[in-house]
């Protein structure tokens, strides 16, 4: 799979490897770094939808419940 491509389908720009960070959680896989610049424009998009669905409205606050002894 090249996640270099999908960061560049998902809206990155610059999309780089930038190296290998030598931790390996498996036999399997191989720790790296990648950098990538998400642009302006993508930056606008979410700061609307924060002006059409205030921050507030988004996070549910669960009340404390007082524990049965």
């Amino acid at each position: 799979m090249d996640f270099l491509v999908l960061l560049q389908k998902a809206g990155f720009e610059n999309a780089e490897l930038v190296g290998k960070t030598g931790f390996n959680s498996s036999p399997k896989t191989e720790g790296v770094l990648m950098r990538a610049v998400k642009p302006e424009s993508s930056i606008n998009v979410q700061k609307l939808t924060e002006k059409i669905i205030p921050v507030e409205k988004k996070v549910h606050v669960m009340e404390r419940k007082t524990p049965h002894y």
